[in-house]
């Protein structure tokens, strides 16, 4: 599958991907639409990008003026992909990558009081990303005027649409053919 930076600084830059089906990068449409929306919050921000994959969320964020992206993987061809994908645009010193269970990295975070302007959330469609989201939502790791964002499948058996949290609110939702995007903010 042919993987490009769609904007910013690397636009139309080819990026690896793994062979197979393990890992299923976000589409550009998807992508896109999330840069819309974040497009001033992302400059010079810092991203967290959780079941990071290709890595293509995150370096999208940097290509279009984050200070800083954490990759977020547990599968070990994921995170080889990541590191070429860094390495091949020269951005080892703007990223860091942590082969780590998303819930364990959140705990991290929080006990490091460490604060992400934007966190994207990509989980395999088969894993509720709820627990996530819960955690996330009682962290402290979203900042005052940072945004969250799932991309679930949209025949997603979760509902996350209708589940309620403390201190994210869902701003909105939309649809890109099989999968939907949710953007939360904190309240």
């Amino acid at each position: 599958m042919s993987l490009r930076v769609i904007g910013g600084r690397f636009k139309n830059r080819l990026l690896f991907s793994p062979k197979g089906k393990k890992t299923r990068p976000s589409l550009a449409l998807c992508r896109k639409a999330v840069f819309d929306i974040c497009k001033e919050i992302v400059k010079d921000g810092c991203f967290l990008d959780l079941y990071a994959g290709t890595g293509a969320m995150g370096i999208e964020a940097l290509s279009r003026g984050a200070k800083k992206t954490v990759f977020v993987e547990t599968d070990p061809l994921a995170i080889q992909t990541i590191y070429k994908n860094v390495h091949l645009l020269e951005l080892d010193k703007n990223v860091e990558i942590i082969k780590m269970d998303a819930h364990k990295a959140i705990n991290r975070f929080m006990k490091e009081k460490r604060i992400f302007d934007l966190i994207y959330i990509d989980p395999p469609y088969v894993i509720n990303p709820y627990p996530l989201l819960k955690i996330i939502d009682e962290s402290a790791i979203v900042a005052k005027d940072g945004m969250v964002f799932l991309e679930e499948a949209a025949l997603s058996k979760w509902n996350l649409e209708m589940m309620d949290f403390s201190h994210l609110t869902l701003l909105s939702s939309r649809k890109f053919g099989r999968t939907i995007l949710l953007q939360y903010i904190p309240k």
